[in-house]
């Protein structure tokens, strides 16, 4: 069965379904960033698409006139579901946008975006609209991560000194919850090697500390596979996520240290720049 079929049949039987299910919201809340102008809310059993405006806040998502958009959303413990389908009187053209939450923890959705356009409308013979060389109706669609909406993000910041060449920074988000720090693990030797994060409250476990010599407690990962011992063959590398206590927002610059880990072997960076 092609993709167009399944994606039918999909929506065609799944609405019958919906309203036959008793649906629970889960852990489903709050906001979470989809990108720099985007945001979803989870709120009162419903799912909402919010877009920045001038102003720098975030508001429903408006359709100029004379855009002729519906909207629909569901929410049942682990997966999310958020549709708009949107028109014209004098348009050609019909496109549905939907996106598919997968509720993770809470710090990650994945989301996988379709996006339908049908332009049977604007041609003479509509057959021609998904079946020609280059069609003018198209199926897309793409998978992305979500992250809860942060109040802070730093991407590449400038890190005074490290010592090891093993791990680098490579984005650290401040949350009204948590602090999240986003590392590349490489082995740039030449043979195979093992790193190892250490769990919290392990002497050699992460923590953060800023320039006053307050202390901010690793508390979770994902990415890593799990404290412990990971195998990187030559050259080979990954990328992780380590989320601590949360750091207040004017906080200028900070220590990541292994706990009491010294030497080239430890994973300590100093005067990390959050401006």
């Amino acid at each position: 069965m092609r993709l167009f079929s399944k994606i039918i049949l999909f929506l065609t039987i799944c609405p019958i379904a919906w309203v036959q299910a008793q649906s629970t919201t889960g852990a489903f809340s709050g906001d979470w960033e989809f990108d720099s102008d985007t945001r979803f809310r989870f709120e009162n059993g419903k799912v909402l698409m919010l877009e920045k405006n001038k102003k720098g806040d975030y508001e429903p998502y408006k359709w100029d006139s004379p855009f002729q958009p519906q909207q629909s959303s569901l929410i049942n413990r682990n997966n999310a579901q958020y549709t708009w389908i949107n028109t014209c009187k004098e348009c050609g053209w019909t496109e549905t946008q939907s996106y598919f939450f997968s509720y993770i923890n809470k710090y990650l959705m994945r989301v996988l975006k379709v996006r339908v356009v049908n332009n049977i409308g604007g041609l003479t013979n509509p057959i021609e609209s998904w079946h020609a060389d280059k069609p003018k109706s198209f199926i897309a669609d793409d998978q992305y991560d979500l992250v809860p909406a942060y109040l802070f993000k730093k991407t590449s910041p400038a890190v005074g000194a490290s010592s090891s060449p093993s791990l680098s920074i490579q984005e650290i988000r401040l949350h009204q919850q948590f602090t999240a720090i986003k590392f590349k693990v490489s082995n740039p030797l030449s043979y195979a090697a093992d790193y190892t994060l250490h769990p919290p409250g392990a002497d050699y476990a992460f923590q953060l500390q800023d320039m006053q010599g307050r202390t901010y407690n690793l508390i979770d990962e994902f990415g890593y596979g799990g404290f412990g011992k990971l195998s990187l063959d030559a050259n080979e590398e990954g990328v992780f996520t380590c989320y601590f206590q949360p750091l207040p927002t004017n906080t200028k610059s900070i220590n990541i240290k292994e706990g009491s880990c010294k030497g080239t072997n430890c994973w300590n960076f100093y005067d990390v720049s959050l401006q």
